[in-house]
């Protein structure tokens, strides 16, 4: 520094703006990056709150749907395997819920029944349409008849196809015993 040059003083201007300018450019980084963790948290927290609130909507509707007093149950359309089987439905042919995840009905009734409800099944998936059956006789666990008055719809993704079917079955059994 004490050494004299006509380039020296021009250096040392050049040195002190250059260190000027890499300390605003690390501090202006500094901040956009305190404002990317501080937008990351924000955003985390809301993801929280949001999945917190999804789980809290999705216990509800399974209390409202264990406890209707009917036969509540989802199939997948390909394979008409059951996805969803409300608790009444599964008490009412003397199963749990979990039994029929993932299995059909030839897994649980007999041969004729499982093909009679495995087409009505492809009947509503292919007219896209409810359909309504009015008695439909039902083998329980312990071998029992039922009989259910049953509604299957499709329900359908974004491009119009069906993508589950819904059924929906009232126990008949003691109606029908009372009217004979």
């Amino acid at each position: 520094w004490l050494t004299s040059s006509p380039y020296l003083y021009p250096l040392r201007i050049s040195g002190i703006v250059l260190a000027l300018l890499l300390g605003v450019a690390t501090y202006a980084w500094l901040q956009r990056q305190e404002e990317n963790r501080r937008s990351l948290e924000r955003a985390w927290q809301e993801a929280k709150k949001a999945q917190a609130d999804l789980r809290l909507t999705e216990e509800f509707l399974n209390t409202v749907i264990d406890n209707i007093p009917s036969m509540i149950f989802v199939k997948d359309a390909q394979e008409l395997r059951f996805i969803r089987f409300n608790k009444t439905g599964a008490e009412m042919l003397g199963y749990s819920t979990t039994d029929f995840i993932g299995k059909n009905d030839f897994d649980f009734f007999p041969e004729n029944e499982a093909r009679l409800f495995t087409g009505k099944d492809r009947e509503v998936l292919n007219k896209g349409t409810l359909i309504d059956i009015p008695e439909e006789t039902v083998e329980t666990r312990e071998h029992n008849k039922m009989v259910l008055h049953t509604r299957k719809i499709p329900i359908f993704d974004d491009t119009g196809k069906p993508i589950y079917l819904l059924g929906i079955a009232e126990d008949i059994t003691k109606k029908l015993k009372a009217e004979a």
